[in-house]
């Protein structure tokens, strides 16, 4: 990537971008930040969050840099009504849901093209899923109006600046 101080919002709309390829949007609603296009769907992946650091490239006349970015989002998923073996009280319903998200879009970033590709269109030298963290039951206070698993997570790009 060339002339650019940094590759933050171009690595994060690229992230956007592959998730919006990766989910039926009358399922998913997809968001660079949170989504409120339309408030029918219950699954939602929403990308928040940058970090950034630079450290010094290879060495050239260009003064190239590395640039590792990382992109938080959360994946969120809702069941007004979970019926597993005649009950409305299982988690895992939600919980399988919203991994299973998780786990498209980490195959769609990281499988080489044409399923997936790691430099996110040539922007990266690599992408990956970092880290992923999920309550992993819904809140008592919650209970009444159906179950939630979100997964908070996080994919780290590599981007060598050379401007």
């Amino acid at each position: 990537m060339t002339d650019t101080a940094s590759a933050a919002l171009k690595v994060k709309e690229a992230l956007v971008a592959v998730a919006v390829a990766s989910f039926d949007p009358t399922v998913v609603l997809v968001g660079q930040g949170f989504p409120t296009a339309r408030d029918d769907l219950d699954q939602v992946v929403a990308f928040f969050g940058i970090d950034t650091k630079q450290t010094p490239g290879p060495m050239s006349t260009n003064r190239s840099r590395d640039e590792d970015i990382s992109v938080d989002g959360v994946i969120s998923v809702f069941k007004a009504q979970v019926m597993v073996d005649g009950s409305n009280d299982d988690d895992k319903a939600v919980e399988d849901a919203a991994w299973g998200l998780l786990r498209t879009l980490e195959a769609a970033v990281r499988r080489p093209a044409p399923n997936g590709d790691p430099t996110l269109g040539g922007i990266a030298l690599w992408c990956f899923l970092t880290s992923a963290k999920s309550f992993g039951y819904t809140a008592a206070s919650d209970l009444s109006q159906g179950r939630l698993c979100e997964i908070d997570f996080t994919f780290t790009a590599r981007v060598r600046i050379t401007g």
